[in-house]
């Protein structure tokens, strides 16, 4: 149902579809035209000095606040009242007053503007402001210890390409927060987004070169249980802990002496790095810290769980660049298996 501001609107519409010309040798005749793109475009252009002039009830004032001349502003004026053939304001004291045809542009004026000012700050205000940009949406260690360190990589790949990274430690809503992949974990399905998966769960035994100087080798499973190890707690969904990796390895009842907890992963694998005990780190987010010596092996055995890292996109997106891209290049190389060698089949020190 159309409110009376609608209404008002339409009826303007209506009056420059069918404008009576101005002057006066022609007042009888009536020029009936198609509303055309020029007509509209030079109705928007002076839109806002119209409503500056009919908020401010003055020239002078109007021209100050856009900081134009008054006479730009008398001009925009005129040239939408010669258009319509119509008075738009008359002259009162202190201010100028708006006839009915002003009043009826005014309110088209102000939903336009407003209209105009929401979706300008809805797309400034988004993390993608442009078409041409890639939101991918990461865990912060993802982000942090596999991601960041092949920015120039996926520069030379896709030159062309704007990345933005979003980094996230809970499920979102794609469509919602305008992300246009994310890389997540997890045993489940998400048939709301399309779903690629990426790597299984391989998790290792990992500490700093000097812990495992220091207090190794640990040439047994219970040595290594002796150590201090550095907990993981998922917020979000559950992992892997120490007695799970202990029992897939044929160790159960292990008596846990000294431990330190983290919430969160990042500080879960500064800690290792740090020498603060031994973590359990997941691929593939371990591997570049394992090829340049920031961690290594604390024992060679591994764990692998039901969950796996997976790509999430909106429906259709990997059709579409720069998704497309940014896949192409994921699958060439991180996903043909000629990537970093699980890093638990490199020699251990201890063997």
């Amino acid at each position: 149902m159309q409110t009376p501001r609608t209404r008002d609107c339409m009826n303007l519409i209506h009056s420059i579809n069918c404008q009576r010309l101005k002057s006066a040798e022609r007042a009888n005749r009536i020029m009936v035209q198609p509303l055309n793109s020029s007509v509209v475009r030079s109705v928007l252009t002076n839109f806002v000095i119209f409503e500056t002039v009919a908020r401010l009830g003055n020239f002078s004032r109007a021209a100050e606040e856009l900081n134009l001349t008054q006479s730009a502003i008398s001009h925009a004026i005129r040239k939408i009242e010669d258009m319509l053939g119509r008075k738009l304001f008359y002259r009162t004291r202190p201010t100028l007053g708006l006839t009915r045809e002003g009043e009826q542009l005014l309110l088209c004026a102000e939903q336009c503007i407003t209209l105009t000012r929401a979706a300008i700050g809805s797309i400034a205000s988004s993390p993608k402001a442009r078409q041409d940009a890639l939101l991918v949406a990461v865990s912060t260690s993802m982000a942090r210890y596999w991601l960041l360190p092949r920015i120039p990589e996926i520069r030379t790949a896709i030159p062309d390409l704007r990345l933005w990274i979003q980094t996230v430690d809970r499920d979102i809503d794609l469509y919602a927060e305008g992300v246009d992949l994310n890389i997540v974990f997890g045993s489940q399905s998400h048939p709301e987004y399309d779903q690629k998966a990426l790597w299984s769960e391989k998790v290792i035994a990992v500490c700093s070169p000097e812990f495992l100087s220091k207090h190794g080798p640990f040439q047994t499973l219970e040595e290594l249980s002796q150590a201090t190890l550095i907990h993981y707690e998922e917020r979000v969904r559950p992992r892997i802990n120490w007695d799970d990796w202990f029992a897939a390895n044929g160790l159960s009842h292990v008596a846990i002496e000294r431990e330190v907890r983290f919430a969160d992963y990042a500080l879960v694998l500064e800690a290792a790095m740090a020498g603060r005990g031994v973590a359990l780190g997941w691929r593939p987010i371990i591997d570049d810290l394992i090829v340049t010596n920031r961690l290594t092996i604390a024992r060679p055995e591994f764990a692998s769980g039901h969950q796996r890292f997976s790509l999430l996109t909106p429906k259709g997106a990997l059709s579409k660049e720069p998704s497309r891209a940014f896949y192409s290049w994921l699958a060439k190389n991180y996903l043909s298996g000629q990537d970093l060698a699980f890093a638990a089949d490199q020699p251990h020190p201890g063997d």
